[in-house]
């Protein structure tokens, strides 16, 4: 794109560009709002200018220069990385507009600071006074206020409530009292007394709890054994431990007991997992009381919907652990669990509060209202759990909703309302992966209008950034559905597949499997059983029993099937072909979506020319077969995402970060499955939970609690424990 074109570009809502006397272009966008500070309308100004090194792009708001770098906008890098086509600058246009900017806090006090500026604002005709930090960043992330001007607000309170305690400290002498005044005085006394008797009651009883007396010889053991440990074989983690109970042994009062965070994060870990444990370990070490455990555990409660406190656990995870901007990018995924449909009263600072009540946002109630005329509250009966997943392994249950089976057009909201709250923490959402439900079909499909998914290759453009959004079904739902569509074909039910004149019958994978296991002594697919082929509805959801019939041990044992066929007849038998065709793509398919070793680095990885094969398979099966012998059109939708979202996911990011690498084995529901199943756990092994346990477990959950079942719906490589970063 030229210079010329870029002075006569003019996106939506903001003034045409004008050069000014330095040569840069300078674009005005106005507040549409009637709101004046110090007489004055509010302006928002970006500047682009010309250098041999590129352009170069800085904004201001109202008089101040706003520092994008600091801010997390790397407006510099995204300009050279994805080219100065008109598109780009206007994506960027976007990302300022949609830009929360400080305007500071409401003051009617009269404190003045020399640390913070007055301004008079007007809005809607109504003056008030509102100060700002001297060094206000200008930009607010989840708040209306940046954290400076936060830090001046609390300051300015502090200083008002000293004030006011010191005004009310100049009473009156007492023999200048008359007798109700000094028969209140004397109530005050005593109930200052009474509180004091209280506290100091409670704190020795919680000295003799928490403090550990040694006698001489146990101290003089305990010094020895420190003294004569070597540093130089410990690691930093055993270091910080030892260090820690050499500190706390030589202290006499355990109110002078300060706890290294590592300690803290150890004991969280083991507190989550067993508190007996825990108390087993505190009878050798000294360790932070359960009071302390359980107040670190629930610092962070877990609340319906997208809120401050969750985003900041990720966000501090992610810088915990230093991941780079490119770490930082990943996808949503989604899902449904049921739940005991029960309303509880749940306490929270000293308050009762009702949860198990829907709970989707004002949208979807005002929407409610307007449809039906009225809307009532329902208790919930399932829960809609979100997870961020991003390309270099950092995983983090975001939010969750309680809900009655949420509708498309509320998911679409509710997805994208995530999507924005995450790129204001700097988190990068390209792609989504849910399961094949026909509310999550209706999701996908609101965001093509003019053309059908497939054609549009599943991709739809992000209203945040610009950029991609991908849309990709779960390839290990799509597994189990393809197992359960070859088991409802049979010859005289209403389904029976058919490949090129071959029919295709559950019968064939039964009759292999039993040949395998009468005829060879040393089986073929040591790992088939009964419950492979004869399942119930709760077998129907292992994803391991599904993933073994279409394998390529599967594909072998029927390969070796028609074998012995031919030994027993003495003639070729062709009425296998077809299974063994579709088992030659299942296999491959199979063995890519459990791949977490071997990540895809180019576009030319064999892999993706097996999975662009399996997508031309299924649409010329789809064009010579008749409705019932093909496959479900809801799978054969949930494929084409599966193949063509992946496909798309990789092409979109290995262009955007070149020498980057996608792990195929994570894009899945896995890790929400095993979310799911750690819920079921913590709660007793309970399978139907209430909303309020569910809710209470999260926090568990995050601190890596390992207790999946291994008959749990999710696939055993990823029963490990849910760390934020493996």
């Amino acid at each position: 794109m030229s210079w010329e074109t870029l002075k006569s570009f003019c996106p939506s809502g903001w003034s045409p560009p004008h050069l000014n006397s330095d040569g840069i272009l300078v674009w005005i966008k106005i507040s549409t709002t009637t709101n004046t500070v110090n007489g004055c309308r509010i302006v928002t100004e970006v500047q682009i200018k010309r250098e041999e090194s590129g352009l170069t792009v800085s904004v201001k708001y109202g008089s101040r220069t706003v520092n994008l770098e600091d801010i997390g906008f790397k407006v510099s890098e995204f300009f050279c990385q994805n080219g100065s086509s008109i598109h780009q600058i206007n994506a960027l246009m976007d990302m300022i507009s949609n830009t929360s900017f400080c305007s500071g806090f409401e003051w009617t006090g009269s404190t003045v600071t020399s640390q913070g500026l007055s301004e008079k604002w007007k809005i809607s005709d109504r003056e008030i006074t509102k100060m700002r930090s001297n060094s206000c960043e200008l930009f607010c992330r989840l708040s209306t206020c940046c954290s400076k001007c936060l830090l001046l607000k609390r300051k300015m309170n502090a200083r008002v409530r000293a004030s006011d305690e010191d005004n009310n400290s100049r009473h009156k002498k007492l023999k200048m009292m008359d007798k109700a005044e000094v028969i209140e005085l004397l109530k005050k006394e005593q109930k200052l007394r009474r509180n004091a008797e209280v506290r100091e009651k409670g704190l020795r009883r919680k000295l003799q709890e928490e403090m550990l007396e040694f006698d001489s010889n146990d101290d003089r053991d305990f010094t020895e054994m420190f003294q004569l440990i070597d540093e130089k074989q410990l690691g930093d983690d055993m270091k910080i431990l030892f260090q820690q109970q050499k500190d706390i042994l030589r202290q006499k009062n355990a109110k002078e007991y300060r706890w290294h965070p590592h300690i803290i994060q150890l004991c969280l870990s083991i507190y989550a997992r067993s508190p007996q444990v825990y108390d087993e370990l505190a009878k050798v070490l000294i360790l932070p009381s359960k009071r302390t455990i359980r107040y670190n555990k629930n610092k962070n409660p877990q609340e319906p919907g997208w809120n401050y406190e969750s985003v900041k656990g990720l966000l501090d995870a992610a810088n915990k652990k230093g991941l780079k901007e490119v770490d930082r990018w990943g996808g949503l995924c989604f899902d449904e669990m049921a739940i005991q449909e029960d309303l509880q009263l749940s306490k929270c600072g000293g308050k009762s509060k009702l949860v198990g009540i829907v709970s989707l946002g004002n949208s979807f109630t005002d929407m409610q209202r307007l449809m039906k005329g009225d809307w009532k509250a329902e208790t919930a009966t399932h829960v809609l759990q979100f997870v961020f997943i991003g390309d270099g392994g950092l995983r983090y249950p975001i939010a969750h909703f309680p809900t009655r089976e949420c509708p498309p057009a509320t998911l679409y909201r509710i997805f994208w309302e995530g999507v924005q709250l995450l790129l204001k923490a700097g988190f990068h959402v390209y792609w989504s992966c849910c399961d094949g439900g026909e509310s999550n079909r209706g999701f996908i499909n609101l965001h093509f209008k003019d053309k059908s998914a497939r054609e549009s290759n599943f991709t739809t453009r992000n209203p945040m950034t610009g950029g991609k959004m991908i849309f990709i079904m779960d390839p290990k739902h799509n597994i189990k559905k393809i197992r359960n569509n070859l088991e409802k074909s049979t010859e005289t039910g209403k389904t029976t597949l058919q490949l090129n004149g071959n029919k295709v019958l559950w019968k064939y994978w039964l009759d292999a499997y039993t040949t395998d296991q009468t005829s060879n002594p040393l089986v073929i697919h040591e790992r088939l059983t009964e419950d492979h082929f004869h399942l119930t509805p709760q077998l129907k959801m292992r994803n391991h029993l599904a993933e073994d019939v279409l394998d390529r041990k599967m594909l072998f044992t029927v390969q070796a099937f028609k074998r012995h066929l031919f030994a027993k007849y003495g003639k070729e038998v062709s009425y296998l072909d077809g299974a063994i065709r579709i088992l030659t793509h299942t296999s491959k398919y199979v063995a890519f979506c459990n791949n977490v070793r071997n990540p895809i680095r180019d576009m030319s990885d064999g892999r993706l020319v097996d999975c662009r094969e399996f997508l031309s398979f299924l649409d010329a099966w789809n064009a010579a077969a008749q409705p019932h012998q093909f496959i479900s059109k809801k799978l054969y939708f949930d494929m084409q995402s599966a193949l063509v979202g992946l496909e798309q996911l990789c092409q979109y990011k290995l262009g955007l970060f070149p020498g980057s690498a996608i792990m195929p084995g994570i894009i899945n529901q896995d890790v929400v499955e095993n979310i799911f199943c750690q819920a079921r756990s913590y709660n007793g092994q309970n399978n139907n939970p209430t909303y309020d346990k569910y809710r209470k477990s999260q926090n568990s959950i995050i601190l890596h609690q390992r207790c999946i079942s291994r008959k749990g719906n999710a696939s055993v490589t990823f029963s490990r424990q849910l760390s934020l970063l493996d």
